[in-house]
């Protein structure tokens, strides 16, 4: 018999103890609660994961959960508590000073400790991706704005405007933040998008692993962290917030941006227009309001307005008309 066995690659232990988390914060079947002790007992590895995510993503009730499973982490869960409050109340503290948006830029030659404060912005009608210093990859929509500070204990990101689509390099030692209309999304390695739809509302669709968010972080201790996993999309700051999954075609339509294409699949022309209109400083006007109600579908280029109305009138009968150069006017044939 032999005591060497090949270690599990971390990243994969990282994004399976993140699963199992979203499973223990929601509650466990008795066949998972097998299956999670099967996972636990197939290597080490696995257990340090789950409790150093666990401690890192503020799961108060997911630490104990996991008491019951480890007890010699019992006496030590009175230390556990206090420090993830703390770490809370770090995240928030950064978060406001990001705010004040301080234009000061500077970044130590160790990379893993990195010390950065800074911004990035687009246009109306521009897409940006940028290799952060963790070197996670950041990705930005259209007229947005992130404010990003980094330093040896955590990496917060604050969205101001817009979207932002981030895959976040693994580091289990600095969870990463992003903060957006009071909610704060945490993660260790994963990948995410995050939208302001409008003021108070935020939508969250998670693409990789699994985030916890917290709400209104100007009221500390209010709000119980939620865990959204790869497949769910929740809207935040609405008054029934329900997680649901997404399939993998319409998440494929829902990204589609950050390949510079908008894809519809179904939605009306009122929905459509909306959404086309955040890429151009062209506005729409629609004639008809039963148009409105019009369902179409296809892959449009982001910002090509000639080619739309192309489209439109071709296969949907629906001509136009341009007053100036600032105004389109859609009406049926």
């Amino acid at each position: 018999m032999t005591n060497v066995y090949p270690l599990p690659p971390q990243k994969r232990s990282l994004d399976e103890a993140s699963e199992w988390l979203a499973r223990l914060d929601r509650g466990l079947s008795e066949e998972e609660q097998r299956e999670l002790e099967t996972w636990l007992a197939q290597h080490p590895e696995n257990r340090r994961s789950l409790l150093r995510l666990a401690s890192l993503w503020d799961q108060m009730g997911g630490l104990s959960r996991l008491a019951e499973l480890f007890p010699q982490e019992r006496k030590q869960r009175k230390f556990l508590y206090p420090a993830i409050a703390a770490s809370l109340a770090v995240i928030v503290a950064v978060g406001w000073l990001v705010v004040q948006r301080s234009p000061d830029l500077s970044i130590s030659e160790d990379r893993s400790i990195a010390s950065v404060a800074g911004s990035y912005e687009t246009e109306i009608g521009e897409r940006s991706t940028v290799r952060l210093a963790d070197r996670s990859v950041l990705t930005l929509n259209t007229n947005s704005l992130v404010e990003v500070t980094y330093d040896a204990r955590q990496r917060v990101l604050v969205l101001e405007r817009g979207e932002m689509s981030i895959e976040v390099a693994h580091d289990p030692a600095r969870p990463l933040s992003v903060i957006a209309g009071h909610r704060v999304v945490r993660a260790v390695g994963t990948a995410f998008n995050v939208q302001i739809v409008d003021e108070g509302q935020v939508e969250l669709i998670v693409t990789e692993g699994a985030v916890v968010v917290v709400d209104d972080i100007e009221r500390r201790g209010s709000s119980t962290p939620r865990t959204v996993t790869k497949g769910e999309r929740v809207l935040l700051g609405v008054d029934r917030e329900t997680i649901s999954k997404v399939s993998d075609s319409a998440l494929s339509a829902e990204l589609s941006w950050r390949q510079g294409n908008l894809i519809f699949r179904g939605e009306t022309l009122a929905v459509a227009i909306a959404e086309v209109s955040r890429y151009t400083p062209v506005k729409f006007e629609i004639a008809d309001e039963r148009l409105k109600q019009l369902r179409i579908g296809g892959m449009f280029k982001a910002g090509d307005v000639d080619g739309l109305l192309a489209t439109l009138e071709e296969n949907f009968n629906i001509d136009s008309e341009r007053p100036d150069a600032e105004r389109v006017l859609l009406k049926a044939r």
